[in-house]
């Protein structure tokens, strides 16, 4: 099913995730705040009363987070979805409810009123959806980036499908298309372009062994490129690198350097004896990580795990992403 992503200001963001059962959610914590740097405040609904962000914060309906200038935070919702907030960004946990569905799937209404954001959406039983007064976004399982300037709206798309609408017109976008700067009466199939530029990553082995008795080193090498040709840019910030897998430990700190690109190390701690194999696709991430790169995709690398000692093939379906391993 396409999904919808229907965009005007204010911006709204609903997500959907499997949650326990619940009597209510009125009072249930939403999401969890985590990577706090710079000056943050949440005013809590419950309290009405202003606390600093911090580590560990849960965050319930109706709070509203500020990131001051230079600060950043990450929200990590319930199932593992992650919404990273860049400086002088206001959002807002706007409401919540459980849908009455068979794999007991939950809403959240989160609004941008200004800022940006980068969404790391999950696939799995979750919807996301942007809500104003006249338009809804649907998205299901999505990387995406989303900027509120005054009245102009930016919308970047690395993973997932989606279709973008103001009050004049309505466009789908694809994994690497965008709409740079757009009011609500622009027409958005002129608006809409490929994405410029990107982050490539790569390292120097891609088969592992989670069995090994002692923790791998490897390297992780990213460069910030054009998306079509791959050809270098010149160009430094901050990179901010995440995994699927509790196992990798990546840096915390991360700069492309003057010609756009670092080598960094990490860690690949093994299962611990007695773990359940997993028999599946170590992911790692990177996305730029400071308001100013609206132009550029996020990177990933994929590390596939051998915890027999033979190695696996994966197939991965082109028009759903969906991973599985080859018989």
């Amino acid at each position: 099913m396409l999904t919808r992503f229907l965009l005007l200001l204010p911006l709204l963001l609903v997500l959907a995730a499997p949650l326990s059962a619940q009597s209510s959610v009125a009072t249930t914590t939403i999401a969890t705040m985590r990577t706090v740097s710079g000056f943050v405040e949440v005013r809590q609904k419950s309290t009405q009363k202003s606390v600093s962000g911090r580590n560990g914060r849960l965050l319930g309906l109706g709070d509203v987070i500020k990131t001051g200038t230079g600060a950043k935070a990450t929200i990590v919702f319930r199932d593992g979805s992650r919404v990273r907030l860049f400086a002088e960004t206001e959002f807002t946990i706007e409401s919540g409810g459980e849908q009455k569905t068979k794999a007991r799937t939950f809403k959240l209404g989160l609004g941008l009123k200004k800022g940006t954001l980068h969404g790391r959406l999950k696939r799995q039983f979750q919807q996301v959806s942007i809500r104003t007064p006249t338009a809804v976004v649907a998205v299901r399982g999505t990387v995406l980036l989303v900027k509120q300037s005054g009245e102009l709206t930016t919308v970047h798309l690395t993973e997932g499908k989606i279709e973008v609408s103001n009050a004049a017109s309505t466009v789908e976008l694809s994994p690497g298309q965008w709409l740079p700067e757009f009011r609500r009466m622009d027409d958005l199939a002129e608006k809409r372009a490929p994405l410029p530029y990107k982050l490539f990553l790569r390292t120097e082995q891609y088969e592992v062994d989670l069995f090994a008795k002692k923790p791998l080193r490897l390297f992780l090498s990213i460069e910030l490129g054009n998306s079509h040709n791959r050809r270098s840019l010149a160009r430094p910030g901050p990179v901010l690198l995440e995994s699927n897998f509790a196992g990798v430990v990546l840096p915390q700190r991360v700069n492309l350097n003057e010609r756009g690109s670092v080598r960094v190390p990490f860690t690949l701690k093994p299962l611990p004896r007695g773990a359940q194999p997993f028999d599946g696709l170590i992911l790692i991430t990177a996305m730029m990580d400071a308001p100013g790169f609206e132009d550029v995709g996020a990177g990933t690398l994929l590390l596939k795990s051998t915890p027999t000692g033979k190695p696996q093939r994966f197939l991965i379906d082109p028009r759903t992403d969906a991973i599985r391993p080859k018989e």
